[in-house]
């Protein structure tokens, strides 16, 4: 069963929307940090770093997906690692309830990253 080529956009507009708005989560983060750049100077690199690479990505999709067939998945890890990174600091800030949302997110991504990945190792080789 094969998906329709506009099914196939709408999916691909979502997953690039979703990069994009985890990109620009992480930028915010980054910038409510700089506050304290004496304490968190090595989380800011990361996370600024981090956000551009997630929003790069996200841009560049599928160009780097053609070279690296694991793109995908390299993207929801680094995402999961950003997040966790993200529920930490929340965490040491004495957040209520916000760490745990950031928590599941990463371990979210994760699981999406293990079954991108997975899909893409069992794929099947083109007939030529």
């Amino acid at each position: 069963m094969t998906l329709s080529s506009a099914t196939n956009r709408k999916r691909a507009f979502l997953q690039s929307l979703v990069h994009y708005i985890a990109g620009f989560v992480v930028l915010m983060k980054c910038l409510s940090k700089l506050d304290h750049a004496h304490e968190y100077l090595g989380y800011i690199l990361f996370l600024v770093l981090s956000g551009a690479l997630v929003i790069l990505g996200a841009i560049f999709h599928h160009r780097l997906e053609k070279r690296f067939v694991y793109f995908t998945s390299l993207i929801h890890f680094l995402e999961s690692l950003v997040l966790m990174v993200i529920a930490y600091l929340y965490i040491q800030e004495g957040k209520a309830a916000l760490q745990y949302a950031f928590l599941l997110a990463g371990l979210l991504s994760a699981v999406a990253g293990i079954i991108t990945g997975l899909k893409q190792r069992f794929k099947p080789e083109p007939l030529e």
